[in-house]
């Protein structure tokens, strides 16, 4: 009897029962990234958390779903040998042996091919339905057709330089942002808020001096992004997404652009994607900097981004929901020392941050995602990846982050706040 464990619950972990071997198997647990399914009861079997897995008694884990490479990365992380994780959707050749005594390995490949040539075929429907409904977009922005409205942007180098020169703070915008105004939620570490989605909108509105506005670079022309990236702003940038965001826009403003911190995996050409970190590190180059970030973002850790700096300190806050506790986060970043540099990684509560920050006379940078585009530019990854010890948003299991022990970080922690 094989003891097995099933990674993702619904659908997909149909068909994998569906071609056991019924007498050779015990599926002892189901993992599902999932908060509401976990916890729940299948087929008699407790739904787990994935970090549960090394409580768990097993011979192999079956991952169920199609983007089985993302799941795999994540399953690594838990130090778990590799020979036990089996994909569902991957190519089995090299797993025959081990599967052939508890799979019917006939119906797997019958199956496994109908499935896989079903959802290539979806994705090149979806893929072509919304490259086609917005080409006038991109296609107008190239021509300069003025019956289209497309914001304009300051050159990365001159937000850069503005930083450096004047002082200035950053505030990004970006589609999760723009959701939470119109009171969706789109992050998944963020809630709705009313109170949120007013204070992003005086932040946008905002016409300070010392305080840029960056806003995402999705609306006309896509040429610059490979091809996941530009498809991944087609869907989500419908006609209906334009319209609501351009209620919030100024037409006469020129923003700065949000993928400041966005360097590397959105671009077709990334070989300047290390100048691009050269020139972003000038900005805390012999700066103390105090970073406010999520409690398990760990900026720089594992990594130089900060290696130019004086000195490091850290305010962590929580990963979830940390604009519930804002009133806690700025009154501990009201303690810190004028003459340092804060940068900011906590979604949007970092875009208000920033701004509340600069008008009481900080120099505030939301730098977002910036960690995490540097981990992928060193390990020359060519998609978002998990990573050890950090939290991901924007990969599947992403938020599953392993312990991680550091006298040097733990020293720079100068505050801790939770949810409580």
């Amino acid at each position: 009897m094989v003891n097995l464990v099933i990674f993702g619950v619904g659908k997909c972990s149909d068909r994998v029962e569906n071609v056991l071997i019924k007498n050779k198997v015990c599926i002892v647990a189901y993992l599902d990234n999932n908060i509401e399914k976990q916890g729940t009861i299948r087929n008699e079997v407790e739904i787990l958390a994935p970090k549960e897995l090394n409580n768990i008694v097993y011979d192999y884990i079956i991952v169920s779903t199609r983007n089985y490479q993302n799941v795999f990365e994540q399953l690594l992380t838990y130090n778990i040998p590799k020979e036990k994780i089996i994909g569902y959707y991957e190519d089995n050749s090299s797993n025959i042996k081990k599967l052939k005594e508890f799979i019917d390995i006939g119906k797997w490949n019958s199956v496994v091919i109908k499935d896989k040539v079903d959802a290539e075929v979806d994705n090149i429907k979806k893929n072509i339905n919304i490259r086609i409904d917005n080409l006038e977009y991109e296609i107008a922005e190239k021509l300069k057709d003025n019956k289209y409205f497309f914001p304009v942007f300051y050159s990365i180098n001159t937000t850069i330089e503005k930083i450096i020169k004047d002082n200035c703070s950053l505030c990004r915008f970006g589609d999760g942002e723009f959701e939470l105004m119109e009171n969706r939620k789109r992050p998944k570490f963020q809630d709705v808020d009313s109170k949120l989605s007013i204070r992003l909108k005086e932040v946008l509105e905002s016409k300070e001096d010392n305080i840029l506005i960056a806003i995402a670079d999705n609306y006309g022309s896509l040429e610059k992004y490979n091809d996941d990236a530009a498809d991944a702003i087609r869907s989500y940038m419908t006609k209906e997404v334009r319209e609501s965001h351009y209620k919030f826009l100024d037409k006469e403003r020129i923003y700065h652009n949000a993928y400041l911190t966005r360097p590397y995996i959105l671009y077709k050409n990334r070989e300047k994607a290390g100048k691009k970190f050269d020139d972003i590190k000038k900005i805390w180059n012999n700066r103390d900097i105090t970073i406010i970030e999520g409690e398990y973002t760990r900026m720089g850790i594992g990594n130089n981004l900060f290696s130019n700096v004086k000195s490091i300190n850290r305010i962590l806050a929580p990963s979830k929901n940390a604009f519930s506790v804002y009133d806690k986060i700025i009154n501990s970043a009201l303690y810190i020392d004028k003459n340092r540099l804060i940068l900011l990684s906590l979604g949007p509560t970092a875009t208000v941050l920033a701004y509340d920050l600069a008008k009481f006379g900080y120099q505030a940078i939301d730098i977002g995602h910036l960690d995490n585009e540097y981990e992928w530019y060193q390990a020359k990854a060519d998609k978002r990846t998990s990573l050890p010890y950090k939290y991901v948003n924007e990969v599947n299991g992403g938020e599953n982050v392993s312990e991680f022990e550091s006298i040097e970080y733990q020293s720079q922690i100068i505050a801790l706040i939770n949810n409580n």
